[in-house]
């Protein structure tokens, strides 16, 4: 069925794990404690339960990650599972409450390498 060919190995993306699912859900429980008690107003991540980024810094999602990177996200999915591009592969996403997130700022860079090494293979 396959003839000569070997099979091919792949090795997908492990992505951070900040914490377990109970951990997670007790630090937003307290997070959302705190904010009905009037002692912080809540930020955009902070809402989804995602740590603090840096000023300026913003969490994408699958969706976001795609118009960002200009690729579907089917593609951003068979990257991470088959830890691809070579040249440039795709950065590990944080895993919060079994979805995947990135730093906006991680996607940018991954896009420019990408555009980088794709106008050096075309010269």
């Amino acid at each position: 069925m396959y003839g000569d060919r070997e099979p091919i190995e792949h090795q997908p993306t492990e992505h951070v794990a900040e914490a377990s699912q109970a951990e997670q859900a007790v630090d937003l429980a307290a997070e959302w404690d705190r904010v009905q008690a009037g002692d912080q107003q809540p930020t955009g991540g902070r809402v989804w339960g995602l740590p603090e980024l840096a000023e300026g810094e913003l969490w994408v999602d699958i969706a976001g990650a795609s118009v960002i990177a200009g690729i579907p996200s089917k593609s951003i999915t068979a990257y991470l599972a088959q830890g691809r591009p070579k040249r440039n592969p795709f950065p590990a996403a944080h895993r919060f409450l079994y979805r995947l997130y990135w730093p906006m700022g991680v996607i940018q860079a991954w896009h420019h390498r990408e555009n980088a090494l794709r106008s050096d293979s075309a010269e």
